[in-house]
C-alpha cells in the first residue's frame, strides 16, 4: 500500500482534497442534513460508478483498476474517489444557503495557486524544472510532476480568479486579477493544447455567470464564445508537437481494444496493457523504449476503451444531465 501511493506530487494533494472534502461535508451535513447532498446528477453519478464497479469485475488487472497505473491516480479508483468527493462538497456548501462557505473556499482556490504559478514561471525563466536538469520535459511542472497536470489545475482556476476579479472588496479584486494574470503565464508556458483551447472557454463562461443578463450582454457572450472557438483551435495547431504521431495511434488502440472487448471494457486504469500490447515497433524503436501512455490522451475513448458501451453510455448520460 505505502509502496503503490509514494508518488510526492499527487499523494499529499489527494491526502489535502479528502480532509478539507470532509470537513465542509461535515459543516453542510450539520447545518441541512443530507438533503443538501441531493442533486439532479444523482443518478448517472449512480450509473457511472455502478459502470465502474461493472469493469472492474471483467478486469484484466484489477489492480491497476484500485491504484492506477503509472501512480496516474486519476484514471482509477482514487481518482473518481476524490471527483465524487470534491463534487458533493461543493454542490452541499451551494445547498447551505449563505454562500459564505463557497465564497470562501473559491478565495482560497485562488491563493492557493499564486506559489504554483510563480515556481511554474520560474521554471520557465530558468529553464530547469523542480525535478532538475536531467528531468525530460522542457516545460514547467511546478508542483504537480507533468505539466499537463499542472496545466489542467491551472484551467480551473482561471474561472475562480476572474470571479474574485469582479469583487466588491478591492483586496479581492487585485488579488484576483494578479492570480489571473500568473496562472494565465504559467498555463501559456505548459503548453497544453487541450488546456490552452479550454481556458478561453471556461473564461467566458464564468464572466457570462458573474454578470447580468441582457441582450447586447448575450451579443457579448456569443462573440467572445466564437473568439474563444478560435483561440483554441489556432492553440491546438502553434503548440503542435512531434508526440502527435504517438497520441493518434494510442486513440486507434483504445477503439481496438474497445472492439475486443465491447460491453465492460478492459478494466478501470487498464489502458497501459493496451498500450504496451499493441504498441508498433517502429514507435518502439523511434523513442528508444521509453514511451509509454498510462492513458489514452482523450477522455471519451479512455472511458469506451476501459468502461466498455456500457461505461460511455453512463458516461453520455452524465454530460447530458450537466
Amino acid at each position: 500500500m505505502v509502496f503503490a501511493f509514494r508518488e510526492p506530487f499527487v499523494v499529499p494533494k489527494f491526502v489535502a482534497s479528502a480532509v478539507v472534502s470532509v470537513f465542509v461535508l461535515a459543516i453542510c451535513l450539520a447545518a441541512g442534513g443530507t438533503s443538501v447532498l441531493r442533486s439532479s446528477l444523482d443518478a448517472p453519478v449512480a450509473g457511472f460508478c455502478l459502470a465502474v464497479f461493472l469493469s472492474l469485475l471483467a478486469s484484466a488487472d484489477r489492480w491497476l483498476g484500485w491504484y492506477g497505473p503509472d501512480h496516474l491516480y486519476l484514471v482509477a479508483m482514487p481518482g473518481l474517489a476524490l471527483c465524487l468527493a470534491g463534487y458533493y462538497a461543493g454542490r452541499a456548501s451551494a445547498a447551505v444557503g449563505s454562500g459564505s462557505l463557497l465564497d470562501s473556499l473559491s478565495f482560497w482556490m485562488v491563493v492557493g495557486a499564486v506559489p504554483v504559478s510563480l515556481l511554474a514561471l520560474a521554471e520557465k525563466a530558468i529553464g530547469v524544472s523542480v525535478l532538475g536538469v536531467h528531468y525530460g520535459y522542457s516545460r514547467p511542472i511546478s508542483s504537480f510532476g507533468s505539466p499537463t497536470m499542472l496545466a489542467s489545475y491551472l484551467v480551473v482556476i482561471l474561472p475562480f480568479a476572474l470571479r474574485e476579479s469582479f469583487s466588491s472588496s478591492d483586496r479581492r479584486k487585485w488579488m484576483g486579477l494578479f492570480v489571473l494574470a500568473i496562472s494565465a503565464g504559467a498555463l501559456i508556458a505548459a503548453r497544453s493544447r487541450s488546456c490552452n483551447a479550454a481556458a478561453p472557454v471556461g473564461l467566458v463562461i464564468a464572466f457570462w455567470c458573474s454578470r447580468p443578463r441582457s441582450l447586447k450582454h448575450w451579443r457579448l457572450v456569443g462573440i467572445a464564445a466564437c473568439a474563444a472557438l478560435i483561440a483554441g483551435v489556432i492553440a491546438v495547431f502553434i503548440l503542435s508537437r512531434e508526440g502527435d504521431a504517438t497520441r493518434f495511434q494510442a486513440w486507434g488502440m483504445a477503439l481496438e481494444q474497445w472492439q475486443e472487448t465491447p460491453l465492460f471494457g478492459s478494466g478501470l486504469g487498464t489502458f497501459t496493457l493496451t498500450f504496451r500490447r499493441m504498441v508498433s515497433l517502429a514507435t518502439m524503436k523511434e523513442t528508444h523504449g521509453g514511451i509509454s501512455f498510462g492513458h489514452a490522451h482523450n477522455d471519451w475513448l479512455e472511458v469506451l476503451s476501459s468502461l466498455g458501451v456500457v461505461g460511455a453510455a453512463a458516461f453520455a448520460w452524465l454530460h447530458w444531465e450537466m
